[in-house]
């Protein structure tokens, strides 16, 4: 049986870390004071990855990006860097949710939930952050163009790049499918146990209804006898 923690569908090395399509480790590093606690060791960002300096094959005429464009796509990389790491810290607390609810423990619960939270208010201003500094970026680079996304972008930067922010864009989406489903078992989860909760207090809250009914002053009474009905159904 599957944990709740299952990354079904996700490539791993076998120490357990998650690889990305080459074969690289999807990162768990965080920079200093950034407030949250990295899960597992810092590791380096897809080592296959070609140097920024590189830049060969540029596409669209295109033979160097200026220090302007330089800054705002080395920008956009670290953006996508921190926005994969957010996903990262959001399974892994999704799935210390999992052990809460097994467990039975209010208090972590209530604390996982808190760094829920937390977490899904960063990575929500850091896509803001992706969408804004793409969109800057394609202005320069094509000004008549279309601005929305990452994908207006591909076509103007060198294959290096273009397969750096494609590989980003895969492991962004394999991180949320992961997540989205480990959330899904622990919704399950708590809706079930609601249920069972339920029909338990429904049982206690009604006397059996054959029972005797004891009344103050130590009076007892029958309940009253339930109509009969005739079934006319052949």
């Amino acid at each position: 049986r599957r944990g709740e923690g299952s990354d079904e569908g996700t490539k791993r090395s076998p120490a357990g870390d998650l690889l990305d399509d080459r074969g690289g480790k999807i990162p768990f590093s965080v920079s200093p004071g950034a407030g949250q606690t990295a899960v597992g060791e810092a590791q380096s960002f897809l080592p296959w990855l070609p140097s920024a300096g590189r830049r060969e094959g540029l596409g669209r005429g295109e033979t160097s990006l200026k220090p302007g464009r330089e800054g705002l796509l080395q920008g956009l990389f670290a953006l996508l860097e921190e926005e994969i790491l957010q996903y990262h810290l959001l399974a892994e607390e999704l799935k210390k949710q999992s052990e809460s609810l097994r467990r039975g423990s209010n208090d972590d619960l209530i604390e996982s939930l808190q760094s829920l939270d937390l977490i899904a208010s960063a990575i929500r201003k850091i896509h803001e952050s992706v969408l804004s500094t793409a969109e800057n970026l394609a202005a320069l680079l094509d000004p008549r163009g279309e601005k929305k996304g990452l994908s207006p972008l591909l076509p103007h930067l060198s294959p290096d790049d273009r397969l750096r922010i494609e590989s980003y864009q895969r492991t962004l989406e394999r991180l949320r499918k992961w997540s989205g489903r480990i959330n899904d078992r622990n919704r399950a989860f708590i809706q079930e146990s609601l249920s069972c909760w339920k029909e338990l207090i429904s049982l206690l809250a009604m006397p059996p209804a054959d029972s005797a009914i004891y009344l103050p002053k130590g009076i007892k009474s029958s309940p009253a006898p339930r109509p009969y009905s005739l079934n006319r159904k052949v």
